[in-house]
């Protein structure tokens, strides 16, 4: 799975401008995070639950982040 992510974070740093791949992505993200369908399922004492999190966070960072502002010149 931390293959997988990071594949989608960085297709989201590309392709920032995107709809075609920013919405599917987000889609995911929002999907595993609110688990509607109980496909998730964790031990209590299993850190997925918080690695999870820390991955779809990064993933929601980069979507925010504003390139312009990295590449700009002043």
């Amino acid at each position: 799975y931390p293959v997988y992510m990071k594949l989608l974070l960085r297709g989201l740093e590309v392709w920032f401008n995107d709809p075609a791949v920013t919405t599917p992505v987000l889609k995911l993200a929002a999907e595993l995070a609110m688990n509607r369908n109980q496909r998730l399922q964790f031990d209590v004492s299993s850190p997925n639950g918080i690695l999870l999190f820390r991955e779809l966070s990064n993933i929601i960072c980069a979507y925010g982040e504003d390139p312009t502002l990295v590449y700009s010149i002043t």
